[in-house]
């Protein structure tokens, strides 16, 4: 609610409405960051938002501390998504639970600007930026692969899959994952070219662990 209504909102927003603003600050980003990358520019946010860009700053230091929470959030969001798609699956084989997750990223994906919004953080020139999103995505990527490691050592203990993590599965697959999802971007809007990429790939792989 504000708390003058007579003055601009701009100044005098109060704490619930301070907090929306900076959401939506993080989702502009998203959306800028995925089209400009690191070029996104705070005059692009302030457009988005309906303040003006020296407002901005009572909300957050710097560009780069929105790039990196509009990132923190993609991850999470991600992550989230993993964790949903998994609890659904995980009273079934192991295959199908490793096919579920593979075609879910996929699908997720399939929204072009959360794909090329993680593409650009790999083209930030901001080296301490850079690392620190780096660092964020290490620390989901291990996460990741202890995940996708339970899901293989069970299916092996079972007899569902040959392929076990000594022979390093759980790699190839997290690394199949992200070379199909950098394959998506060359398809953008090619739809059956690119289902007939993402079925062989799979196809090819199921063959190798049953």
């Amino acid at each position: 609610m504000l708390v003058f209504s007579s003055v601009t909102n701009e100044y005098l927003l109060g704490k619930e409405e301070r907090m929306d603003m900076k959401d939506k600050i993080i989702n502009a980003m998203i959306h800028e960051f995925s089209i400009k990358g690191y070029m996104a520019s705070m005059s692009d946010i302030s457009k988005h938002v309906g303040i003006k860009v020296p407002s901005i700053y009572s909300h957050f230091t710097s560009k780069d501390e929105i790039i990196y929470r509009a990132v923190e959030r993609e991850l999470s969001a991600h992550y989230q998504f993993l964790t949903t798609v998994y609890d659904e699956l995980k009273k079934q084989p192991a295959i199908d639970i490793l096919r579920g997750i593979y075609f879910g990223v996929i699908k997720y994906y399939s929204n072009q600007e959360k794909l090329r919004f993680i593409h650009n953080i790999e083209l930030i020139p901001n080296q301490q930026l850079y690392a620190k999103c780096k660092t964020l995505q290490k620390e989901q990527m291990k996460n990741i692969l202890n995940g996708i490691e339970k899901i293989f050592e069970q299916g092996h203990s079972q007899g569902e899959i040959r392929g076990g993590i000594q022979e390093g599965y759980h790699y190839l697959y997290v690394t199949m994952v992200q070379g199909v999802l950098s394959g998506l971007l060359t398809f953008n809007g090619q739809t059956k070219l690119r289902q007939d990429y993402e079925k062989k790939i799979w196809n090819a792989f199921e063959r190798s662990i049953l």
